[in-house]
């Protein structure tokens, strides 16, 4: 393995010990013939995951030149394409820094190979973005601590965003009451938070799908990112916590958090243990007095997850089961109106946008991912350059309405704001990268 290699993996080290499920990925690796049975039990003897993936990437920096595509390969073959590509990405920034001439070959991830089971359908529903906008040149991963040390939240500032950035940059010009101001580097910060696998209830398979169109559209409007899988419900908790009360927040923008997982009536959302939180404690971290560093400053929320049983069909009731479409509905609890007893002013400047209306299923499916996230992002890059949020809104939901998702059921997004100005996303203004990758 060449040092470009090693570096790759040492600057990946922590994102991977924080996302790498090991017992998934070790039989891949064997099977790629990149360790051998000596090997893995030597690295499976680990008592904890973390100390595994520790001693699985301590045993690879010494493996041969060919295993490191390898490696991304077993980790695709895993259902872990989003380790798959921050690696990608990084090995892609080694490259390009030696030689920009090979921007070309490097700027996709490398795809595991043919025999790597895909769906029978060959045919992408209407909602599905085909636009990757893999640039990298602006990287924006934001990787967070290890569980085990929550709330710990660590920053890495894109490549396109290394300026210095000044607490004054953001103008908190009160004056100006109809637009908010949108003009820091970066624009702002983001947590995302994607609950694939549960103790309890069905995976959600397709949301890998759903993560790398969400790192698209945050990287092409110039935000940061920090993203989070597989969280039990109190590391949900302490995540958004110690996000609500990151320093940076003072010098950016707007606010961003997105939360998939399954879902039920009155707000519930399910951690990868079972139990459960509420879309108003999410909205609740990020009020005025939790959040004073944002107090002013848009903060948006989006919620990729069921909000009941009902279903909304267009035509002839049909069955989904055995379809590629997916409920993100989980087991029915009993639940209490919501306490939440924050005045309203206090809960000011804040977006809350569910994947469905109240009462209803969400859906997804197992291989391009939920309608809401694929079309709100396509809609976001075609209309935020010129338009405000509210009014992409009704362009997301007019698709929505509109697209027969293979199994003559539709969803509507459904939005709660406490906005006063119009929040203008405007990635054009020398933030983004270009569309036409």
């Amino acid at each position: 393995m060449d040092e470009r290699m090693r570096e790759t993996l040492r600057v990946s080290r922590v994102f991977l010990l924080d996302n790498v499920v090991m017992k998934d990925l070790m039989d891949y690796m064997i099977e790629q013939d990149i360790f051998s049975d000596a090997m893995r039990e030597r690295i499976m003897a680990g008592q904890t995951n973390r100390e595994q993936i520790r001693k699985m990437l301590d045993e690879l920096a010494r493996r041969p030149h060919g295993c490191f595509e390898k490696f991304i390969v077993a980790l695709r073959k895993s259902s872990q394409e989003h380790c798959a590509d921050f690696v990608q990405s990084i090995y892609s920034k080694n490259i390009l820094s030696q030689d920009p001439s090979i921007h070309a070959t490097m700027s996709s991830p490398i795809q595991a190979s043919s025999d790597v089971e895909t769906s029978s359908s060959s045919q992408k529903p209407s909602y599905s973005l085909q636009y990757r906008g893999n640039n990298p040149e602006v990287t924006n991963y934001l990787i967070a601590g290890p569980c085990a040390a929550l709330p710990d939240i660590i920053m890495e500032e894109p490549e396109s965003f290394k300026a210095p950035v000044q607490e004054s940059t953001f103008r908190q010009d009160l004056s100006s009451k109809d637009e908010y101001p949108m003009d820091t580097k970066p624009r702002g910060l983001a947590l995302v938070i994607n609950v694939e696998k549960f103790a309890n209830m069905s995976r959600r398979e397709g949301s890998v799908t759903d993560m790398n169109q969400l790192h698209d559209l945050l990287n092409y409007l110039g935000i940061k990112a920090c993203y989070k899988t597989n969280c039990t419900a109190d590391e949900i908790h302490e995540y958004l916590k110690a996000f609500s009360k990151h320093e940076e927040l003072k010098n950016v923008s707007c606010l961003v958090v997105a939360v998939l997982s399954h879902g039920g009536k009155d707000g519930i959302i399910y951690g990868s243990d079972g139990n459960t939180l509420k879309d108003d404690d999410i909205r609740s971290y990020f009020s005025i007095t939790e959040c004073p560093l944002m107090e002013n400053k848009p903060k948006l929320i989006l919620i990729q997850a069921c909000r009941g049983d009902q279903e909304d069909r267009v035509s002839q009731p049909t069955s989904i089961s055995g379809s590629s479409l997916k409920r993100e509905l989980g087991p029915s609890l009993d639940s209490n109106a919501s306490n939440s007893s924050q005045r309203r002013a206090d809960l000011s400047d804040i977006c809350l946008i569910h994947s469905t209306v109240s009462g209803y299923v969400s859906y997804r499916h197992i291989r391009d991912g939920s309608p809401f996230i694929g079309v709100f992002c396509q809609q976001m890059k075609l209309h935020a350059a010129n338009e405000h949020l509210t009014d992409i809104m009704i362009k997301v939901n007019n698709v929505l309405a509109t697209s027969e998702l293979q199994c003559e059921v539709r969803t509507l997004a459904s939005s709660t704001n406490t906005l006063t100005r119009k929040w203008y996303f405007r990635p054009s203004d020398g933030f983004a990268p270009f569309l036409s990758q």
